[in-house]
């Protein structure tokens, strides 16, 4: 269940001289050792399940925006690692009509 999760998230820190995973020189070939990493894999969807609860209680709408907030924020940053700059106020127009 975590493989490909754990050979992409050990060599990330493995090879940190690099600036994007791509630039590993195991690219794409990863490897760990699964029982090093499990714990803290384990605590991660602890952490994960307990968030959901949480969100679950607040009021309507917020999730929405949180949600909208997040697509904002990881087009803005795909776009940068593309070399790119995308106006922001665009950027949430364009989510908020899609949305």
């Amino acid at each position: 269940m975590y493989s490909a999760h754990i050979r992409f998230i050990v060599n990330y820190w493995i090879d940190t001289a690099n600036v994007y995973i791509w630039q590993s020189k195991n690219w794409p070939d990863f490897f760990c050792q699964p029982a090093c990493i499990r714990p803290k894999l384990d605590q991660v969807l602890l952490l994960q399940q307990q968030l959901t609860g949480q969100a679950s209680e607040l009021p309507d709408g917020l999730d929405r925006q949180a949600e909208m907030d997040a697509l904002i924020q990881n087009a803005l940053q795909t776009s940068e690692i593309e070399g790119e700059k995308l106006n922001t106020g665009s950027v949430r127009s364009s989510v908020a009509r899609q949305y």
